[in-house]
């Protein structure tokens, strides 16, 4: 399957106290473990905003068309300038998807528009998802309206929901790393679980 990935960049990274894509996570920064996570994708590249810093030499940087507002943003940028015709958008904050996530994701596809992650708690993960191009025009209809919400965005496509239990890490898999806390949380709780290798 052909596709792009847009890694997510577009976030403060207040409650980390420093830059969430740069943090060290098993030997590798966040950042460089989503980049190698996706080994056969020809399209990957940074969504980011007006204050990102920090992107890699030689990563195709795609910035917001409607700054400051929130992961739709992004997203809509995302799905603009991509040169597949389906795009998963991953956070960069989130070090345990890789294509394996993709791959669970595209079986539901079909002639749906989108497919995102649901956990048990029925939160959705858009951070995760599978979008076909042209919900590029949904979301900048959207954006013009002022409502900057990826929730009432899912609503109003026709999108599937996979749950998240599935994926190679259960619902871990979906796991953003937001405070220095949420990285001792979440070790914890991959021993916990006798997850290897991660």
């Amino acid at each position: 399957m052909d596709y792009s990935v847009s890694i997510v960049c577009g976030g403060k990274s207040r409650r980390m106290g420093e830059d969430k894509k740069s943090i060290c996570w098993h030997g590798e920064t966040l950042l460089d473990r989503i980049l190698h996570g996706f080994p056969g994708c020809d399209d990957l590249f940074l969504s980011i905003n007006d204050e990102t810093t920090g992107v890699p030499a030689g990563i195709r940087a795609v910035k917001d068309i409607y700054p400051g507002c929130g992961p739709l943003s992004g997203l809509h940028a995302s799905l603009l300038c991509m040169r597949s015709e389906l795009l998963f958008a991953v956070s960069c904050d989130a070090p345990l998807i890789d294509q394996r996530t993709v791959q669970q994701l595209e079986p539901l596809l079909g002639g749906h528009m989108a497919v995102v992650p649901r956990t048990s708690d029925g939160r959705i993960h858009p951070l995760a998802g599978l979008y076909r191009r042209e919900l590029g025009e949904i979301a900048d209809q959207q954006l013009r309206c002022g409502n900057y919400r990826v929730q009432d965005f899912l609503k109003q496509i026709d999108a599937v929901y996979l749950p998240g239990a599935v994926l190679p890490y259960g619902e871990l898999t979906l796991s953003n790393l937001n405070t220095p806390e949420d990285i001792l949380h979440l070790e914890e709780k991959l021993k916990l679980n006798r997850f290897e290798g991660h």
